[in-house]
């Protein structure tokens, strides 16, 4: 390896080591303000739902990042125990993704604002002229592979430009969501890109994925980056923002079985409360295989959420599911956006 290029690999890895120990200087002080007591026991009974209550979303990611996504997306919707979807806007399947929620109206569809493409071959860019989003580009003019790269080269000016372009494309499409969440938490990873996410939700009058706790049990990075946000939590609270208190990201188990398993298992560990579950579907098809190695793990997600035995023990912990739209009903500060709407 040149010095030349054992130079820029060393400043890469000083930058990151920099970053990520900024994130974890502040996290001891901010898991005091996130767990501090609190006025009400969780946001389900700010909400209306009895003190003892597991109210549960589950949330599927990613519609429209491929035909097999979203038909599988699609089914597991109607199932009844995804109680949630969100397309993505920059993807080439984003307008089959709207096509298909038309046809299903009952279900509860939002926007997953994309700020990285983190696949090898299938890429996307933004919504965005290039020339006014130029840090949400890499050197090929796609958007970037990872949350680091957008937060080491993007201004919160541009996210902002880029994610109210999402928002608008899906208007002009007929599709209002019923709330907007982040890929990849990506709007979590500085305060400033935080408030251009919650300034375009404002803007529009659309509820926002903003968890009270931030997650635990994911990756480090992933991790760090919610708790980021967890000063503004008390804030957000006091403004009636924030419409759940938990948030699962991870995953676990090899197989279907050890899939079910393991949500069975998350679903007997709630807490009081309002959880959001995010999960992937997919289906076993060639084109997926040629997207991702997660293939089966996303079909391993489709599959359990539709099962009997996960609709057993949900029944068993008396769980109440729900979606955007009611938490939103139950929130005064969304009513007036409650109600996403799905035109021709």
């Amino acid at each position: 390896m040149s010095k030349h290029w054992l130079g820029i690999g060393c400043a890469a890895l000083v930058a990151w080591v920099g970053f990520a120990g900024a994130m974890y200087a502040v996290e001891a002080e901010m898991v005091m303000k996130y767990e501090r007591p609190l006025a009400a026991p969780h946001v389900g009974a700010w909400l209306g739902y009895p003190a003892d209550a597991k109210v549960l979303l589950v949330h599927a990611d990613d519609m429209g990042l491929c035909h097999s996504v979203n038909v599988a997306t699609l089914e597991a919707v109607k199932g009844g125990m995804v109680t949630s979807a969100s397309l993505m806007a920059p993807c080439d399947w984003f307008v089959e993704a709207v096509e298909l929620a038309k046809t299903y109206p009952e279900g509860d569809w939002g926007l997953h604002l994309t700020l990285t493409c983190e696949w090898k071959t299938l890429r996307w860019r933004p919504l965005a002229e290039a020339s006014a989003v130029p840090g949400l580009l890499d050197r090929h003019g796609f958007m970037h592979r990872s949350v680091l790269d957008v937060a080491a080269h993007a201004t919160p000016a541009e996210v902002e430009t880029e994610i109210r372009a999402q928002v608008e494309h899906a208007l002009r499409l007929g599709f209002r969501p019923s709330h907007l969440d982040s890929h990849m938490g990506t709007l979590f990873a500085t305060s400033e890109f935080f408030e251009v996410y919650r300034k375009v939700a404002l803007d529009y009058g659309i509820p926002y994925m903003a968890p009270r706790v931030p997650p635990a049990g994911s990756s480090p990075v992933e991790t760090a980056l919610y708790r980021r946000f967890a000063t503004y939590t008390p804030q957000l609270v006091e403004a009636g923002e924030i419409v759940h208190d938990y948030l699962q990201t991870d995953t676990g188990g090899q197989g279907l079985e050890e899939r079910i398993a393991y949500w069975a298992d998350q679903v007997r560990g709630l807490r009081p409360g309002v959880t959001q579950f995010i999960i992937h579907c997919g289906q076993e098809v060639d084109e997926l295989k040629a997207i991702t190695g997660s293939y089966r793990s996303r079909t391993w997600d489709a599959t359990a959420w539709q099962s009997p035995q996960l609709r057993h023990v949900l029944e068993e912990e008396g769980v109440i599911l729900t979606t955007w739209r009611e938490l939103a009903r139950r929130q005064p500060r969304w009513r007036g956006g409650a109600e996403p709407e799905i035109g021709e």
